[in-house]
């Protein structure tokens, strides 16, 4: 198959969830990164995609003092992710590539924006009708179940997401503002491969259709 082909239907059928959280969380943690506490950023201090708010909480849940999220443990940043954003998306119901998309959006923009871009996606698709509320329930499962080109469903999803992120005050505050949502775009294909080429050329032309 010719890398420039979009694949039709293929990510449903080779899904696996019980490694595909494990791959994605490897994923958006390629973009995430190590430790920062960057006086623009809102989120504050942050370690690979943990804010010390989102750790604070964590912490007290479990009856645990208070520490620093820069000593965050694999099992707490595993635990988090899974609980706080791939459990809220359902992403062990959606498609490889999809999960992986919309888990990366929930992590950098939160899981209603996140799954808005997807609402707004399948509803350009012509298969979603329903509210643009952020709650990924039976109503947009069943419209995701109509996907048969999961490819065009991640190029609008990225494509809404880097438009969103460009209307934002802190785009011009940095060249890498953008740079989650255009790797996401590059690793976004299936569990071994690279996303194809026509896929990852969409995040450089954004459409809002």
């Amino acid at each position: 198959m010719s890398r420039l082909q979009r694949p039709t239907g293929a990510w449903t059928s080779s899904r696996d969830p019980a490694n595909e959280f494990a791959r994605s969380l490897a994923k958006v943690l390629i973009i995430q990164g190590g430790y920062s506490n960057n006086p623009k950023d809102p989120g504050g201090a942050t370690m690979k995609g943990v804010t010390q708010g989102v750790y604070d909480e964590y912490r007290r849940t479990h009856g645990l003092p208070l520490m620093p999220v820069k000593n965050i443990s694999n099992s707490e940043l595993e635990a988090i992710h899974r609980k706080k954003y791939w459990d809220e998306i359902k992403g062990d119901k959606l498609a490889p590539g999809v999960s992986y998309v919309v888990f990366d959006g929930s992590v950098n923009s939160g899981v209603a924006q996140s799954v808005k871009w997807l609402q707004r996606a399948l509803q350009a698709m012509g298969l979603y009708q329903g509210l643009i509320d952020g709650i990924l329930g039976q109503g947009t499962l069943l419209a995701l179940g109509g996907v048969n080109d999961n490819d065009s469903l991640i190029a609008r999803i990225l494509d809404r997401r880097l438009a969103l992120l460009k209307a934002l005050k802190t785009w011009k505050r940095s060249a890498g503002a953008g740079r989650p949502a255009s790797t996401a775009c590059a690793l976004s294909g299936r569990p071994g491969q690279p996303a194809p080429l026509a896929l990852r050329s969409s995040c450089s032309r954004p459409r809002i259709n």
